[in-house]
């Protein structure tokens, strides 16, 4: 076994937010980084704007190739974990290497779930996960005169304001009764859904795509949405398949407790792990966000360092479309109440457990204007408060005294 070495199979923004905390937090010994993509570690969230619309050029890495050599973590890039051998401490490598572990992390990600429909063997379905889906998307995008999207959450909607922006014919196509019916009130997606909507976007609810063919998509009601470009956008599934060889907990994603921890000496973060989080209750909480995986990442790495926290961060993330800024935090409980606060353009809505207690809060408002009731929101949760619901919807009454 090597001395106290440190292997994080996974390259996004979890596993080097974990890595670099590690090396903060006092960590001496080796670590490594497996990621299967050939690139220097990049962000995500601008595949789905600047990047697909080419207004932005060349991939924005999460950190400069100098900053692993300071801290002396090595990135083994284009290379695949295949196995951990858990009596031998060691992760095997598609290289036919294998890596020796006194902690490892399983920061392995998701995948996006794809459209297998009638039709799709003759015809392209895109996704946009990756820089290779995006190779893929854009050209098609840009020579694109109507677009077809199958799935209205957050990156469907993300796409189609990047389309409409290009000029683009939009069609969003969502199976539910609402767009974004999974994590945002459906006040604040009404609203999102008429910005849509006033900026050229049909938005079709209710239905199912049945069939796809280069005339475009064919749905359940008997309707056919001309497109020459479809994309679907339905959601991921966490990449566990890993774990499961290695007979770790799985269910909805890769189990961890509330330090992140798996089994002795593995942890899990970002989109792949299922975490039980201590504000609340411990309840088992899969999170599918940039900031959520970097928050996740650097807590699982201190606590691999050896600092043994429980999760303490609050659950928030946030999406641009058109003008507006979604943002939100916490996870609403089952039987919440909700207070609506109005001020301004700005549209807040909070959710209180039965006990009182906020668990919950979405804010919409012209471009960053709904973070800051966001931030307040946060420290709230963390703080385990049960705010005057009057007070939360007094919009002459500064949300910031309620920190007091």
């Amino acid at each position: 076994m090597a001395s106290d070495a440190a292997v994080i199979i996974g390259a996004g923004f979890a596993g080097v937010s974990a890595a670099f905390a590690m090396r903060e937090a006092g960590h001496a010994g080796p670590i490594t980084i497996v990621g299967d993509e050939a690139h220097l570690p990049y962000e995500r969230p601008p595949l789905s704007k600047g990047l697909l619309t080419g207004s932005h050029t060349g991939l924005m890495p999460i950190r400069k190739a100098a900053d692993y050599a300071v801290a002396g973590i090595a990135l083994t890039t284009g290379a695949s974990a295949t196995g951990i051998d858990r009596d031998r401490w060691r992760v095997e490598l598609s290289t036919g290497h294998a890596l020796a572990y006194d902690r490892l992390l399983l920061a392995t990600g998701a995948a996006p779930r794809r459209l297998d429909l009638p039709g799709s063997d003759a015809v392209t379905i895109h996704t946009l996960r990756n820089a290779a889906d995006l190779a893929r998307l854009q050209p098609a995008f840009a020579g694109a005169r109507r677009l077809a999207i199958v799935g209205g959450g957050l990156i469907g909607l993300e796409l189609a304001a990047a389309a409409r922006q290009r000029g683009l014919a939009v069609t969003v196509i969502e199976a539910g009764p609402r767009v974004l019916g999974r994590g945002v009130p459906e006040a604040l997606a009404s609203v999102l859904a008429e910005t849509h909507r006033s900026n050229g976007v049909t938005i079709l609810t209710g239905v199912a795509p049945a069939s796809v063919s280069a005339a475009g998509v064919a749905l359940s009601d008997g309707r056919l949405v001309e497109a020459d470009t479809i994309i679907a956008a339905i959601g991921v599934t966490p990449r566990t398949a890993l774990a499961e060889q290695a007979g770790l907990a799985v269910a909805g994603g890769i189990v961890t407790d509330n330090m992140l921890q798996v089994a002795e000496g593995i942890f899990a973060a970002g989109d792949c792990a299922i975490s039980a989080h201590p504000l609340f209750d411990d309840a088992m909480v899969r999170l599918e966000s940039w900031q959520s995986a970097g928050d996740y990442g650097v807590a699982a790495g201190r606590n691999m360092a050896g600092q043994g926290q429980p999760i303490g961060v609050v659950p928030w993330m946030w999406s641009d479309q058109y003008d507006l800024g979604l943002y939100t935090a916490g996870v609403p409980a089952a039987g919440a109440t909700t207070v609506d606060r109005i001020e301004d353009g700005l549209v807040t809505q909070f959710q209180l457990d039965p006990s009182g207690r906020l668990v919950g809060a979405a804010s919409l408002g012209s471009g960053t204007s709904a973070s800051r009731g966001i931030k307040i929101a946060s420290r709230l949760i963390a703080a385990r408060a049960a705010p005057d619901p009057g007070h939360l919807a007094d919009p002459s009454r500064p949300l910031k005294a309620l920190l007091q």
